[in-house]
């Protein structure tokens, strides 16, 4: 049996080969409790590869909502009550979420993901500059402050490359938001 990190490389080196679209595709929500949903379009190499999303994407705090794989892609959501139990399923074993302040109306999330060196066979990847994984947040709130590109008022968007996924340490981003604007209740008319 391999591991989730042999599990997690194989993704990768799978998404890197099937370029121009080996692009891991994240879209989140995060609702105002710390809860949401994760959508995931990730390239795969054969239906074994889809089997294995299914089971290492859901756990008993994270419920596989839908799965499809069709043409080598595979489409996946999940919804959760809370953040921090992402970690419950073993393909985000290794993803470290903090989220502060959650009993205020200013707010921090921060995402850690770990690098891993890159392997004899993944010599020949695309540049590290090539972006691996297209990561969309939309947030309970207003966005103060961010270092990933801020789409709207409350969605930030971070494109992860080979070099902030393969290396020493780990990769973090982070928002910071504010829910009170999003917290008061409608003017009435």
């Amino acid at each position: 049996m391999t591991s989730s990190r042999s599990f997690l490389s194989a993704v990768l080196l799978a998404i890197t080969l099937l370029a121009p679209a080996g692009c891991l595709v994240v879209e989140a929500r995060l609702d105002e409790r710390g809860g949401g949903t994760l959508k995931m379009k990730v390239a795969m190499l054969d239906d074994s590869g889809d089997q294995r999303m299914r089971r290492e994407v859901s756990s008993p705090s994270v419920k596989l909502e839908s799965a499809a794989f069709a043409d080598g892609v595979g489409t996946y959501e999940v919804s959760f009550t809370d953040a921090g139990k992402l970690r419950t399923a073993a393909l985000f074993r290794n993803l470290r979420i903090e989220h502060e302040g959650m009993d205020g109306s200013s707010r921090k999330l921060s995402l850690t993901i770990p690098r891993r060196e890159r392997k004899k066979h993944e010599i020949d990847l695309p540049p590290d500059d090539y972006v691996v994984m297209d990561l969309s947040l939309t947030l309970p709130g207003t966005i103060v402050e961010t270092d990933g590109e801020k789409v709207s008022d409350s969605q930030v968007r971070w494109k992860l490359t080979i070099a902030d996924l393969l290396g020493d340490g780990a990769h973090t981003v982070h928002v910071a938001y504010d829910v009170a604007a999003a917290a008061a209740p409608a003017a009435a008319n």
